[in-house]
């Protein structure tokens, strides 16, 4: 009796392995390459401003590697993405090249080649030669495609992962099927199959439950046949188990990029809702995002695509509509030979699709997590939708006994949707250019030659172009303003505050309290962009202005004392040591919440053998009780100070008896926590707090 491995089921003569020489179809692949790249990098010039997704991707690629990775661990996303760019970005300035628009979008485009190269191999692979083209086509100039290529942001990259992934996989099955199987060619695509999830995993959240849908696809798979003593189960397994020891790294901050998903505000988002997941596969994948999802009227309607119905929703509903009544004849009246090898290749890229988008769809309708949007999340399973859906046709058509260029027509109406959807997006993202970002508000916008300071100052280049009759300068040289001027005027070009610099946080907070001037102006763009603002400072307060332009600025916002020999700032703790956001106080100081049961306050400098004095300012929140424990111990010492710690503000002077040198010392704080939503009326966050940290520091016993 033949193993599982060793029976051969007979290849169709149709889908036979493809001549060696250069066919139409191969020049078909050429031209699409050779046009789309020059198009990808024109669109990415279109929108000469970034949206917020995109500022919150360069902010982290602009900060520090250690940085980055802090901000990312209270983030919706993983930190891989903004790895990557921050190293692109970093070797075309090596180039001596500064990055523009076109420049920072470019990974995308890059992705786009590789994703259109590997669906040309894997579409011939699983389809056979008739169909290639068309599966380039189909997937490859989806509108939803290309505008997420054109996006600084994870889904230029997590599409052509998962469509990888998804090819590589069900590859395997069918080599494994038809007694084609070689132990090398397995190793090598499992193990592409491994550092492509393993990357986009620590690239997107979505790309989690993407992961585990593959998963359940191949044991089912694997189930199906049989195969749990095959190499195409061993190796799976291997693949699997190397994926999820390349994430555990990541795994204790999972939590965290959860969370961030309940914490963020979105009204923008499409409810979860049983129309808006049927709207996904017949209005949102076709169509692409921004089309007829925006703008709608307030509030917005809890079913988009009635409320918003249009006329190229028809040709929308038709990409799935034809193929499905193409399928019904097929079964019916269908005389011709049925390919179990379309069949399997339709069944598993449509089931990996609705099942990708059910999970996710379910985790925000059930409250486990908020990460359903019709018009953005599900696109993730976009690759083995499209590829499934041309399977499914090229199955009917097969079995109808009818020419294989009727596959094309019965994709027809799926390759009008990506024609419509290339123009419309068009007509919509040409617009946000120069003309949008000079309607900056009801007064007059800064007279021609006029100096700009701009922040945060590492978008200088991205805003230049689009200003050039400014003088444009970095946020830090507002603090050294000439005397003789009496007006000066700021660009703030990102509203993303958690993520900005200490010292971009506080510029900002003093702007947009109008503490930096005797009278302050300010401008938002109009729709599109209405978190971009421009101000307008009359008699600027040179004492404020000074003060910011201190070198040791962060030290000196805070009130410690010159004898300290170590300090602790808010600005210096780091989010994986259980702080949450930095936040600008009224006394022109930062400061932090702790966010965890216990935190680590790490000191800045190293401390000898001694008695110290250990002096913490900050506030205590309204936890439920009148006082709650707080229990306060550095690393390696004995001391512990425990102790019934009432509301409102504190500052706490404790002594300690260090017995060894500390390089620099770490502080364990434990404090319970509480949540603002349970004590005001109408808050939103959904944090763990603990207590409000404003400075702390040591110094020499003086009784010593």
């Amino acid at each position: 009796m033949l193993r599982p491995e060793e029976r051969v089921v007979p290849v169709t003569p149709r889908l036979d392995p493809r001549p060696s020489r250069f066919d139409r179809q191969d020049l078909g692949v050429l031209v699409v390459l050779l046009v789309g790249v020059p198009y990808l990098l024109w669109r990415c010039s279109l929108v000469s401003l970034f949206w917020i997704d995109e500022m919150y991707s360069i902010t982290l690629a602009n900060h520090t590697w250690s940085k980055a990775l802090e901000l990312t661990t209270f983030d919706a996303h993983p930190p891989g993405y903004y790895f990557l760019l921050k190293a692109w970005l970093n070797g075309v300035r090596l180039l001596g090249i500064e990055p523009g628009f076109v420049l920072t979008r470019a990974p995308g485009v890059v992705a786009w080649a590789l994703l259109v190269a590997a669906t040309w191999c894997g579409a011939r692979r699983l389809l056979g030669p008739a169909w290639g083209l068309l599966t380039v086509l189909a997937l490859c100039l989806c509108g939803n495609v290309v505008h997420m290529t054109t996006e600084a942001r994870q889904y230029a990259l997590i599409v052509p992962m998962t469509a990888v992934c998804w090819m590589l996989l069900l590859g395997q099955a069918l080599d494994h099927a038809e007694g084609r199987a070689s132990a090398k060619c397995s190793r090598l695509a499992w193990g592409g199959f491994a550092l492509l999830g393993a990357m986009g995993l620590w690239m997107q959240l979505l790309m989690g439950p993407m992961m585990a849908v593959l998963a359940v696809l191949w044991v089912w798979l694997c189930a199906r046949r049989a195969w749990w003593r095959t190499t195409f189960f061993r190796h799976g397994l291997w693949a699997h188990l190397a994926m999820g020891l390349l994430i555990l790294p990541w795994l204790d901050s999972l939590r965290h990029n959860i969370g961030h998903l309940d914490f963020m505000p979105r009204p923008w988002q499409t409810p979860a809702t049983p129309l808006n997941l049927l709207t996904v596969f017949f209005y949102w994948m076709p169509l692409g995002h921004f089309q007829f999802g925006f703008p709608a009227p307030q509030p917005w309607p809890r079913h988009p695509v009635w409320y918003e119905w249009n006329v190229l929703a028809y040709p929308a509903a038709a990409s799935l509509l034809v193929p499905l009544l193409v399928w019904l004849r097929a079964i019916r009246r269908g005389r011709g030979p049925s390919d179990a090898r379309l069949a399997t290749v339709a069944a598993c890229g449509l089931g990996t699709a609705i099942g990708f988008v059910f999970l996710i769809w379910w985790f925000d309708r059930w409250g486990i997590a908020r990460t359903f949007h019709g018009t953005r999340y599900p696109m993730v399973a976009l690759g083995p939708w499209v590829i499934g859906l041309v399977a499914w046709c090229a199955w009917s058509v097969r079995r109808l006994d009818w020419q294989p260029a009727r596959v094309w027509w019965t994709m027809a109406p799926w390759l009008a949707c990506a024609v419509a959807g290339q123009l419309v997006v068009y007509l919509i993202v040409q617009q946000p250019n120069h003309a949008l970002a000079r309607r900056v508000g009801v007064w007059r916008p800064p007279p021609v030659g006029a100096t700009v300071y701009t922040m945060p100052a590492e978008f200088l280049p991205y805003v230049q172009p689009v200003f050039p009759e400014y003088d444009l300068r970095p946020i830090d040289d507002l603090a050294r303003l000439p005397a003789d001027e009496r007006t000066a005027w700021v660009f703030n070009a990102s509203p993303l505050l958690p993520s900005m610099a200490g010292r971009d946080l506080a510029f900002y907070s003093l702007l947009d309290g109008h503490r930096l001037a005797a009278r302050t102006l300010a401008a938002g763009y109009p729709a599109g962009y209405p978190v971009l603002t421009v101000f307008r400072l009359e008699q600027p307060d040179r004492t404020m202005l000074a003060r910011l332009a201190a070198e040791d600025w962060s030290r000196m916002t805070h009130d410690i004392p010159a004898e300290a020999v170590a300090a602790a700032v808010p600005e210096q703790q780091l989010m994986l040591d259980g702080w949450s956001m930095i936040e600008f106080g009224a006394r022109m100081s930062l400061h932090r919440w702790g966010g965890a049961r216990e935190v680590r306050l790490r000191f800045d400098a190293p401390v000898e053998p001694g008695r110290y004095i250990l002096h913490v300012r900050g506030y205590r929140g309204p936890y439920p009780t009148d006082v709650a424990p707080m229990r306060l111990q550095f690393q390696r010492e004995g001391t512990v100070h425990a102790f019934e710690q009432p509301e409102g503000g504190f500052h706490l002077r404790l002594p300690f008896d260090f017995a060894h040198r500390h390089d620099p010392p770490v502080l364990l704080l434990a404090h319970p926590t509480w949540k603002p939503r349970d004590h005001v009326a109408g808050a939103l966050d959904p944090r763990d707090l603990t207590i409000l940290l404003n400075e702390a520091w040591l110094e020499k016993d003086a009784e010593e």
